[in-house]
């Protein structure tokens, strides 16, 4: 029995419109998805896929037993002398493989680490905008992915 408590809407015309959010059994929220995965899942958060991610891969090893490097290396990699296990990349979303993980914020602990990717999602064609970091990175995002930014100034503009 699977329980939950779902939330529709209507347009002008009365017509419900498909559901726009669910609670489950469980307790998670989905926010645009009927099958939430977490306490809080919401769909529609995404960057482009020539995005560059900071990843770490499982390197492999050679099959030959006369080679002493590992059949891995790209040209995206740092150092590869630092982990025998894995080799550090920034590399293109759409180039993701399964075993990936990415440098991601833990909100538990307040750090960034490594995070398996669970997979990638087809958001279709959205609006694109360009964020420009103080720093000179660029961010090829839409309108509703979220970041996590430092304010500096706590004051709000007066009306």
């Amino acid at each position: 029995n699977d329980s939950f408590i779902s939330f529709n809407t209507t347009n002008d015309d009365g017509v419900t419109i498909p559901e726009r959010m669910r609670i489950n059994r469980l307790g998670n929220v989905g926010i645009g998805t009927t099958s939430p995965l977490q306490k809080l899942h919401v769909e529609g958060q995404c960057v482009t896929g020539d995005t560059m991610l900071p990843i770490r891969r499982r390197r492999r090893k050679s099959k030959r037993p006369d080679a002493d490097v590992d059949e891995s290396s790209d040209s995206n990699s740092q150092d590869s002398t630092l982990d025998p296990e894995w080799e550090y990349l920034m590399i293109p979303i759409i180039d993701i493989k399964p075993g990936d993980e990415v440098l991601s914020l833990n909100k538990n602990k307040g750090l960034v680490e490594y995070h398996p990717i669970k997979g990638l999602m087809d958001m279709g064609v959205k609006d694109v905008y360009e964020l420009k970091t103080k720093s000179g990175r660029v961010i090829r995002t839409t309108s509703t992915h979220p970041y996590l930014v430092k304010i500096l100034n706590k004051k709000t503009p007066k009306n």
